[in-house]
């Protein structure tokens, strides 16, 4: 757990610092809650999964699955992919 909350920080600590040197990075409040809930919600999927899964393969297909769909859910807020009304980014 410990674990999972150090490496969501790292992967937010990008976009804040960055916000401190350009413009181009305009994260809002809102965006930086729902990186941390999206993030630390994939990881205590995962955790669910390695701790309930008795087979290597399945904690990998797991790890697969929970990873694509974490890319294909921070795509579409970021910029829309199929276009959801009102969720979708620009």
């Amino acid at each position: 757990m410990v674990l999972l909350l150090v490496l969501t920080a790292g992967l937010l600590a990008v976009p804040l610092v960055a916000m401190q040197f350009t413009h181009d990075v305009a994260w809002k409040r809102a965006d930086i809650a729902m990186a941390i809930v999206l993030l630390v919600g994939t990881g205590l999927i995962y955790e669910l999964v390695v701790k309930r899964a008795r087979h290597g393969v399945i904690r990998a297909l797991g790890g697969v699955v929970l990873a694509a769909t974490l890319v294909f859910v921070w795509l579409e807020l970021a910029v829309g992919i199929i276009r959801i009304a009102g969720i979708s980014g620009t």
